[in-house]
């Protein structure tokens, strides 16, 4: 989508500060990794985004993107744009778990459940993002410019659906992180870390036999090929970060710095606001290719929840204050407006967050 309400004034002022500064006006050239083709919601978002810095900037910020993991693949992408061998990409959460734990907390069973709790939870103004973010910059060298939300968790299956534990036993099942891993491997299954880019061909070759992902996969990766039912079990969210090597943000001129945080809050405002109707199209598409879509009970909700309970305990054994203080920022946000009226399960799971980080 391009925009053009506003910007010629705001051209004309950032020209202006940059001529009072004497500074250059070099042209910045960003070169952007991501892993999904052109069509992706996410990637559509990423390139309104670069669309509105060009035309702000008068063309003096240009992107380059590199769609579909051609530069670098998912599990390599975080450190890519970190050590500044690219200037920019983006990376789910689940893979910074080595420099910042912290991040798993999006991937606590059960926790987030709702879009409005967790688009509060990952605003710029939220307790629990301001504390990953900062984390992020000072472990890996590279600045979170804003998150993309790509869907809850669901499992998409061969032969036969996984609606509960029991039916899990023994399944083969792709995952994409540590903490994804751990839930499959507590709850019976096999986790096998399989990169995205490689997910049909894990199928295809009898890695494995089921997915746990984003349910818009199954158009992205054209898993529907392989697999006939989807289960929503999203017990957690998948999240991708939009993130830009701090060097090369700090050679920058401030003018262009706060043109692109300016839009990078639109870009993550336009992407919440249209994200349910992209959701609802993921699930249509999966239907339309003859898979099942199965939503879990509220009794198989209750054996996922038992099965999966000592996930929590673990993140705060391991984290200490730091799991304490997400927890405590969670348990506050529940109790706002926008957050206290969710389902049962998350209910209890913000009981059992807040007594932990009690005690």
């Amino acid at each position: 989508m391009v925009r053009s309400l506003g910007f010629v004034p705001l051209i004309t002022a950032l020209l202006a500060m940059i001529i009072a500064s004497g500074a250059p006006a070099e042209p910045v050239k960003l070169g952007v990794t991501v892993q999904q083709s052109v069509d992706s919601p996410l990637v559509r978002n990423i390139l309104n985004f670069n669309s509105a810095v060009e035309m702000a900037s008068g063309g003096a910020v240009a992107f380059d993107v590199f769609d579909k993991g051609r530069r670098f693949a998912d599990f390599e992408a975080p450190k890519a744009v970190g050590s500044g061998a690219i200037e920019m990409g983006q990376g789910l959460t689940g893979l910074y778990a080595g420099d910042v734990p912290a991040v798993e907390f999006f991937q606590l069973p059960f926790l987030f459940d709702s879009q409005a709790l967790l688009r509060a939870a990952t605003s710029p103004e939220s307790e629990m993002r301001r504390v990953i973010d900062a984390a992020i910059l000072r472990k890996t060298g590279a600045r979170v410019l804003w998150w993309q939300p790509y869907g809850s968790a669901v499992l998409m299956s061969k032969g036969t659906s996984i609606t509960n534990p029991q039916s899990l036993q023994d399944r083969n099942v792709r995952t994409s992180n540590p903490i994804s891993s751990d839930f499959v491997s507590i709850c019976g299954g096999k986790p096998q870390v399989v990169s995205a880019q490689k997910l049909l061909e894990a199928l295809q070759a009898g890695k494995v036999d089921s997915v746990m992902s984003s349910p818009f996969n199954v158009r992205e990766r054209e898993l529907w090929r392989e697999t006939q039912f989807l289960t929503r079990i999203r017990h957690s969210v998948v999240l991708f970060l939009v993130i830009i090597n701090e060097d090369t943000w700090q050679g920058m001129l401030k003018p262009y710095q706060e043109m692109m945080l300016k839009e990078a809050r639109k870009a993550e405002n336009d992407f919440w606001d249209e994200f349910e109707r992209e959701e609802a199209d993921a699930y249509r598409f999966a239907v339309e290719k003859g898979m099942t879509v199965k939503d879990i009970t509220s009794d198989e909700l209750v054996d996922w929840r038992v099965c999966s309970s000592d996930l929590i305990e673990r993140f705060v054994d391991k984290l200490g204050d730091t799991a304490a203080g997400l927890m405590s920022a969670y348990g506050r946000l529940r109790a706002t407006s926008c957050c206290n009226n969710e389902r049962a399960g998350a209910a209890i799971g913000a009981q059992q967050l807040t007594g932990v980080g009690r005690q």
